[in-house]
């Protein structure tokens, strides 16, 4: 048996996210009070008692989302002596793999994404850009569309995510991403359905956040892996730590390649994928590139506690 942690990114979040856990076992009070602490804010409460829209922010949602996940990977390592084979994040889960493999400090990464956040919602005025998922769509076909809405409205629009076969996110200025989303209707898309997001990440467009991220990990040191993690901007390992912080910048402008991410793991003999954190999103994701995969999520006791048949 080969594990892989996966860590889920933004979208995930939801009011009341970890509170089971937080209650029963002091490792994830630890964490979240962590958090808090480093970042100045009762973290703890938007996550528990916040608004939805509260919490939905991005600066808001991508340390809530770091800090479940990492409280939750430690938890599981304490409870049942788990360790993965592989670790990856989908986004800024990205920075909870690193955080599970030791290669980031838990402060320096809630820090990190606290800022990422602040920059990525900086980049675009808000309304100026959005998202949006496409199901049932060759790619060749989507590409040459997308060519087409750039060049109608004189705006971007890109490829964001490759989430699974068929299932694509693009992202850009809201005038071409609109005009793409009616493009491939027309062309017979399965589904195009705009996301609830306030910017549009992982798109050329978010190229103003770069230097601002560069400045916030300049200041910080990078671990050896603990165990090796495969990166969003092209589905590989990196075992050079002074490489991580490069790979980072690229990922705030590159797509996410999670279909490779996936095929990559299975390719090294992976065959178990547990998500930690909130939301079952990369589950769903990797049941759809391969069915036969055994698949957990934890995101409570219950869910945790189905792990110990991988310990029996």
């Amino acid at each position: 048996m080969k594990i892989a942690f996966m860590f889920p990114g933004q979208g995930s979040q939801f009011v009341g996210m970890g509170r089971e856990l937080y209650g029963k076992y002091e490792i994830v009070r630890e964490y979240y009070d962590r958090a808090s602490k480093r970042l100045d804010t009762d973290l703890t409460r938007i996550m528990f008692d916040g608004s939805r829209e509260e919490l939905t922010l991005t600066y808001n949602a991508q340390p809530a989302i770091l800090t479940m996940s990492a409280a939750v990977a430690r938890l599981v390592s304490s409870t049942y002596g788990i360790e993965p084979d592989l670790c990856m994040g989908h986004s800024v889960g990205e920075y909870s793999a690193l955080t599970a493999a030791s290669v980031m400090a838990f402060e320096d990464a809630v820090y990190a994404v606290r800022k990422r956040g602040e920059a990525m919602q900086a980049a675009v005025r808000p309304g100026e850009g959005t998202m949006a998922a496409v199901i049932g769509m060759d790619e060749p076909l989507l590409q040459d569309l997308l060519l087409q809405a750039g060049a109608e409205t004189g705006r971007t629009v890109e490829i964001a995510n490759y989430n699974s076969p068929g299932q694509i996110v693009i992202s850009g200025h809201t005038i071409a991403v609109d005009r793409a989303m009616d493009l491939l209707r027309a062309k017979g898309a399965r589904l195009v359905k705009k996301l609830e997001v306030s910017a549009p990440f992982h798109s050329s467009l978010m190229q103003p956040a770069v230097p601002v991220m560069e400045e916030v990990l300049h200041g910080m040191a990078f671990g050896k892996t603990r165990y090796p993690v495969v990166f969003n901007v092209d589905a590989a390992v990196h075992r050079d730590e002074s490489e991580i912080p490069g790979l980072l910048l690229r990922q705030l402008v590159s797509p996410v390649r999670w279909t490779d991410t996936i095929t990559f793991a299975l390719q090294q003999g992976v065959d178990t994928f547990i998500e930690l954190g909130p939301g079952r999103v990369l589950t769903g994701l990797v049941k759809r590139i391969r069915g036969s995969a055994r698949l957990f999520n934890v995101e409570s006791p219950s869910t945790l506690e189905q792990l110990s048949v991988l310990v029996q």
